[in-house]
């Protein structure tokens, strides 16, 4: 017998955790003082954070126009019946399921599909704060922490610091919410075992992976083995055998559940931008070397969040026996990922960068989201270690009476712990107000949508305040030739940077070189760029020096200039020539003044014709189908030639010539070409992603044995256990 309760809870430790999620019993007073907590953390949030009397700042600049206008424009086109696999409306086309960060298959964001974009984001942020502090406090009531700790905790960890910074981050801060609750399973691996444990473990992991935020995640399975670390260190070896069977089962199962997202973004790296390999130390920081130090990120106000009350209470933690192996887990992951945060200024960032996947991502100050996490721990700990002392005075003080002088304080830390949280720096897009930025614009995207035909139109900057933030094209269908977005292909890299003269970063594209532009023009006129809608000022004048005609358009504080030299965006060309062998070193080529795609184009691989100087000048052919996922093109040609569409050349995409299977080239580096013989033929292009499909089956098999998983137990002998530990 004292080998089977080994590691475990004592029975009086047990009597007090009832509040641990799941709840065995504690049934009405549990749920209230849940329901308690929802409430104060709801209510801090909404008036400390979510409406903070501050302007709009670059804080909130990624989630005004990158975030918000994304989930409006996949949900908005889902909500039409088109599941957007493949995006023609940035970049030239972009294989859209592959990008990760807008977490398009993440359950809570079927909110987009039933509100507007604005109330959705704002119930979503809801949503995670409260699973992130909810889950908090079970996981102290499972250790066997007063509520009153327990909401200290909770407080410390989903108001301040990384995760609550992460609001304007929503990939991080939705696949960041489960690591509690995760913590929770991994207990219940450990103290209990059980399937419904592993079936817990697996479902939070298979939910953070398809929110879309990767880095969080490889965090969060860190925390958890650590913690699964910690624990077995007091339990028995054929209980640590079996948690650590059921941990890795989890592991695998939650991420082929995610797996939806996960295998196209694979696919997608393989030709990217960004290869799936860690950085060099240099580009983990995106904003340069870091120069903080532990003490810089620790302190009272610093980036870690922690507070001068946390830190008081936390110091009482070092007094709790019963609660070793979670506080020694707790000084050691909070310890080692404030070093890392610090950067490479001590050698411990060299273990960062040889721990699998860390490398990966860049700025690792990120991973802050675990010290905040354990310094909340050690903060609810320590708050009960303090409150069981005054606990244990005051009964021997006042036998038999009520302990008022404990609630009191308990009250008391509760009180102090929500105050001073810093609101958030920078208005959140809830309101009604922020709302509408993104429709003052409408008419003007009316208006483009109805010149743009076949081509292309160039949004030259990110116009935050005038409503034109790059996604909105994609809301309202309107073809674009630039955007931001984290991954994407490399032949958009090398083909943006040349153009722009940028280092290789999406921001080098805000950011334009007007010199090398005006000198390297060619490129847009080869994107198929009829219309470009630039601020008034010196690049608009610039432009017009090179040709580009002022049009109207009825948007304040923006011009319309139209390209007369832009190449039709389907053709046909009677000449090709071969790519050099390292595809980036043929845009030279491209921007030269007498370079002519209809009369030559270049093609990677073997060219499909003679570069004969005869061959007759190529012509547009017509687009007759032009979706999403499909374009077919009429062509009457003279001679066997290559049609060229200038849609970015991605895999996935298939052609047919008359129904028969056609090879598609990489042409003039970035477009697609069909090589056809001579005569009137039909020409389709057709997106077909075999990542998604795939990913999508794994998926579902993934979820179907969670469910069967967390239906089950174990073996008769666990379910033993598990009766006798109730």
């Amino acid at each position: 017998m004292a080998r089977r309760s080994a590691g475990r809870c004592a029975p009086s430790e047990r009597s007090r955790s009832t509040g641990g999620w799941p709840a065995t019993n504690g049934g009405a007073t549990t749920l209230l003082a849940q329901a308690a907590l929802a409430v104060l953390v709801g209510v801090v949030w909404y008036v400390r954070l979510a409406t903070p009397p501050v302007p709009p700042s670059m804080r909130t600049f990624d989630l005004r126009t990158y975030f918000l206008p994304t989930y409006a424009a996949f949900y908005g086109w889902l909500a039409r019946g088109v599941l957007l696999l493949w995006n023609p409306y940035q970049l030239c086309g972009l294989p859209w399921i592959g990008t990760l960060e807008a977490g398009f298959f993440y359950p809570p964001h079927v909110l987009y599909l039933v509100l507007p974009p604005h109330l959705a984001l704002f119930y979503a942020s809801l949503f995670h704060v409260l699973l992130a502090a909810l889950s908090t406090a079970a996981l102290a009531r499972r250790l066997g922490l007063r509520w009153a700790a327990a909401t200290a905790a909770a407080l410390a960890f989903a108001l301040r610091g990384q995760f609550a910074r992460w609001l304007g981050w929503p990939y991080m801060l939705e696949a960041s919410a489960w690591l509690p609750l995760g913590c929770v399973a991994v207990h219940g691996l450990v103290q209990e075992g059980g399937r419904r444990w592993a079936a817990l473990l697996g479902v939070t992991l298979g939910m953070s992976w398809l929110a879309g935020g990767p880095q969080a995640t490889t965090f969060l399975v860190y925390a958890w083995a650590s913690l699964l670390l910690g624990l077995l260190v007091t339990t028995p070896p054929r209980r640590c055998i079996r948690a650590s069977v059921a941990f890795s089962v989890a592991l695998g199962l939650g991420t082929l559940a995610g797996m939806i997202q996960l295998l196209p973004a694979r696919e997608l790296a393989g030709v990217g931008a960004r290869a799936a390999a860690p950085l060099d130390t240099r580009s983990m920081f995106s904003f340069g070397l870091t120069g903080a130090s532990v003490w810089t990120l620790a302190m009272p106000g610093g980036m870690a969040g922690f507070t001068l009350l946390g830190w008081a209470l936390a110091s009482f933690s070092l007094a709790a026996r019963r609660h070793r192996p979670v506080v020694g887990w707790c000084l050691v992951l909070g310890g080692l990922t404030l070093l890392f945060a610090g950067g490479p200024r001590y050698p411990t960032f060299a273990l960062y960068r040889v721990l699998p996947l860390l490398a990966w991502f860049h700025d690792p100050q990120r991973i802050l989201l675990l010290s905040g996490f354990a310094f909340a721990l050690l903060v609810g700990i320590g708050a009960d270690v303090l409150l069981g002392w005054v606990r244990a005075g005051e009964s021997r003080l006042r036998a038999g009476r009520a302990p008022v002088l404990s609630h009191a304080l308990g009250a008391l830390v509760v009180a102090l712990s929500t105050l001073g949280i810093e609101p958030w720096p920078g208005q959140l897009p809830y309101g009604a107000e922020q709302a509408r930025e993104y429709h003052r614009q409408d008419a003007a995207y009316a208006t483009l949508a109805g010149l743009q035909g076949d081509a292309r139109i160039w949004f030259a900057a990110n116009f935050v305040v005038r409503g034109f933030p790059p996604r909105l094209a994609t809301v309202h269908g309107v073809r674009s030739f630039q955007d931001v977005e984290p991954l994407y292909l490399a032949r958009q890299r090398d083909y943006l940077t040349f153009l722009f003269g940028g280092r290789g970063s999406p921001l080098d594209w805000i950011r334009v070189d007007t010199k090398e532009l005006v000198s390297r023009a060619r490129l847009l006129d080869l994107a198929s760029v009829r219309y470009v809608v630039v601020p008034y000022g010196g690049l608009a004048d610039a432009l017009q020096s090179i040709g580009m005609q002022p049009r109207a358009i009825e948007a304040p504080g923006v011009r319309l200039l139209e390209n007369p030299h832009a190449v039709p965006r389907a053709y046909v060309t009677y000449r090709t020539r071969p790519t050099p062998a390292q595809s980036p070193l043929v845009l030279p080529e491209l921007v030269r003044p007498d370079f002519d795609p209809l009369e030559a184009s270049y093609v990677e691989g073997t060219a499909p014709l003679p570069d004969d100087p005869t061959a007759p000048h190529g012509h547009p052919v017509t687009i007759v189908i032009d979706q999403p996922h499909a374009v077919e093109i009429e062509a009457d040609c003279s001679a066997p030639g290559l049609i060229v569409l200038t849609d970015t050349f991605a895999p996935g995409w298939e052609a047919t010539v008359d129904g028969s299977p056609a090879p598609v080239l990489a042409t003039n580096h970035l477009f697609r070409g069909v090589p056809v013989s001579a005569g009137r033929h039909r020409i389709r292009f057709a997106y077909r992603s075999r990542a998604v499909p795939a990913g999508a089956m794994l998926s579902l098999v993934a979820w179907c044995l969670l469910g069967v998983l967390g239906r089950g137990r174990w073996s008769p002998d666990w379910r033993l256990r598990e009766r006798k530990g109730a």
